[in-house]
């Protein structure tokens, strides 16, 4: 279809098997580095599928037992930006899909000048403040979100979709809950864009 996409993987086990499995496709390029608001080495504390660069992350009910079966509680990484990353490559870019086990926040911070300029559209793992240790993250991230002019929305059980209110087309939205118990509900659909980064 013509899209570039980056992927961006911290754990060294993870990070090869995806260089294997998009070596074909040229329009791939896969970075070893966690995404995060700012450049230079960072912490992942590591848990299975769960790692993740808060310690809270790996704390919880579903998570911890995976943290213990860890010989390595920790690893540092390299991070990045996608801010950085998308500058030296000269990218505009239409979407981003972020899973990064409740970093959600910083990696948006990381990406400020993106979120204004190009206004992707941005898939993120959510969770209901309650649900994991992790979620207390999800209300920071809408609330960051509406200040850049987006308004989101769920996009199945555990993720979100945020789009520039411009292009929203007046799509119903949810926003932090004082009430964390309160349901969500709101269905979106959007329109692709020319280029994709993934974090």
């Amino acid at each position: 279809l013509g899209f570039q996409v980056i992927a961006f993987e911290a754990r060294e086990s993870e990070y090869s098997q995806i260089i294997a499995a998009t070596r074909r496709f040229r329009h791939v390029e896969v970075l070893h580095a966690a995404v995060t608001d700012r450049s230079g080495p960072v912490t992942l504390n590591m848990a299975r599928d769960s790692s993740s660069l808060l310690k809270s992350a790996v704390e919880g009910v579903r998570e911890a037992p995976k943290a213990r079966r860890e010989r390595q509680k920790t690893m540092t990484v390299p991070g990045v930006t996608l801010d950085e990353v998308v500058a030296e490559r000269g990218l505009k870019i239409g979407f981003i899909k972020i899973d990064v086990q409740g970093a959600e926040y910083n990696v948006l911070r990381g990406a400020v000048t993106i979120l204004r300029r190009d206004k992707p559209v941005v898939n993120f793992e959510y969770c209901a403040p309650g649900r994991l240790m992790a979620a207390a993250e999800s209300p920071r991230v809408l609330a960051l979100m509406e200040r850049l002019g987006y308004e989101c929305g769920p996009s199945g059980s555990t993720m979100a979709v945020c789009i520039a209110k411009q292009a929203s087309l007046g799509l119903p939205t949810f926003l932090p809950s004082p009430n964390p118990n309160a349901p969500v509900a709101a269905s979106a659909r959007w329109r692709g864009r020319r280029r994709r980064a993934k974090g």
